[in-house]
């Protein structure tokens, strides 16, 4: 569909405010929490900041109480506040300082980060367990164990869940690139992980002692005392 504010390029999501089709080119992305706006709905900070309604007024509202406070408590000391009785806004300092605490918050919780940070751990360690095969197994006690690789899987499946919710999401279209490369990154851990079970030489080592096992039980004692006898030939 076409976009609503230049009728010519397709869109890719809507306004966050009165739900208009936006290509890539007309919206705006709030610095606040990432959701796109048309023109008609971006208020930009003396900074350069951009945000959208919803975050414009906590931003507003948060700043209110601020000077609120401020007030009170040059009014308790016996003094006055210029800003007070100006109304004036907050310091530039202080926006600053507001801003970056509403940006770092919103960069915690982008799907984007999460799906690529998890997977290149992933990757990570079952670059490890490759390298140092007696990691691939946990022992439980007797002759049971717990295969690391099935363990750990764990970690690139919640960053292969990141990753197609930042895909589908279309709030965060412009962060699909990073999530498909994350989701990339995750399913080669996957295969790895697999990959690794698979070769674990201990569990071939155990796999041929069963099976010589299997061999000398269903032997006839002429074939067995032959096979001892070659045993110990080895050991003369």
């Amino acid at each position: 569909m076409e976009c609503g504010v230049c009728d010519i390029r397709s869109s890719i999501g809507f306004c966050i405010e009165c739900q208009k089709l936006l290509c890539e080119t007309c919206s705006e992305t709030c610095d606040a929490c990432g959701k796109l706006m048309c023109p008609d709905h971006v208020h930009e900070s003396r900074s350069g900041k951009v945000y959208c309604n919803g975050c414009n007024n906590r931003r507003k509202a948060e700043r209110k109480s601020r000077h609120g406070k401020h007030a009170s408590a040059e009014a308790d000391e016996g003094g006055t506040s210029l800003e007070a009785l100006a109304g004036a806004p907050v310091a530039e300092a202080d926006e600053r300082e507001e801003e970056a605490r509403v940006l770092g918050k919103r960069e915690t919780v982008q799907p984007w980060q999460l799906c690529l940070y998890s997977a290149v751990v992933a990757l990570i360690i079952a670059l490890v367990l490759l390298v140092i095969p007696t990691l691939r197994r946990i022992p439980l006690g007797g002759t049971s164990y717990l295969a690391t690789p099935y363990f750990l899987l764990v970690i690139p499946l919640i960053s292969a869940f990141w990753g197609v919710y930042g895909i589908v999401n279309i709030e965060f279209y412009k962060h699909r690139q990073r999530c498909m490369a994350g989701l990339g990154i995750a399913v080669l851990s996957m295969v790895m992980f697999v990959v690794e079970v698979a070769t674990d030489p201990a569990a071939r080592q155990e796999g041929d002692s069963l099976e010589l096992q299997d061999r000398r039980q269903n032997m006839e004692p002429e074939q067995l005392e032959g096979w001892r006898d070659n045993v110990l030939d080895k050991y003369k």
